[in-house]
């Protein structure tokens, strides 16, 4: 019969409460309590890791974060320069907001507030990847679960900054677009 377990068998059937189950209830139980041990296993490695976690690996992975994040701002400090200048010359801080000035509430949410298929959304400081015509870019702003641009973030690359709303990866809604030869661009995105 297999890895049956005949003295778990032979204590059940002795005990009271265990005299009407069929064999097979009895090898039942055997896995429940394996399965039930198997989940105490579980979470008590979980706990371990989230006490190691705490102590050593968010350590790291912070400052791995901010080199990264340092590194990648040398590498574009040239345009962010370039956008600085910009910003100042057009004197006008971006906000997100503004479509309220154009538009009621009801025509803006017809216009922009597609359904989101994901959520829950995470702040990231930096995000690195290549747009679709291959161009590196690094991100700053949220993202979902997906790791899809999603929420309030800004998007730069060696030629172009986007500033504004993401929802799936797509800039959306309230944005502003600024390119490396002054080209300004503050209005809506339509997906």
């Amino acid at each position: 019969m297999g890895d049956v377990d005949f003295k778990i068998f032979n204590q059940a059937q002795g005990k009271n409460g265990y005299e009407n189950l069929s064999f097979n209830e009895i090898i039942n139980l055997k896995n429940k309590n394996k399965k039930s041990i198997l989940q105490l296993v579980a979470n008590v490695n979980g706990w371990f890791y989230r006490i190691k976690y705490k102590k050593t690996i968010k350590d790291a992975l912070l400052k791995e974060e901010n080199e990264f994040y340092e590194n990648y701002t040398k590498t574009f400090s040239p345009i962010l320069q370039v956008f600085l200048d910009i910003k100042k010359f057009y004197n006008k801080s971006f906000d997100s907001n503004l479509w309220k000035d154009f538009y009621t509430e009801k025509d803006y949410k017809t216009n922009y507030e597609n359904e989101d298929n994901y959520r829950r959304s995470f702040n990231t400081k930096i995000l690195l990847g290549f747009t679709e015509d291959k161009k590196e870019f690094f991100y700053s702003g949220f993202l979902n679960i997906q790791n899809q641009k999603n929420g309030k973030g800004v998007l730069i690359t060696k030629e172009v900054k986007y500033e504004g709303n993401w929802l799936n990866d797509e800039l959306h809604g309230w944005s502003l677009i600024t390119n490396s030869e002054g080209f300004i661009y503050e209005g809506d995105i339509f997906l």
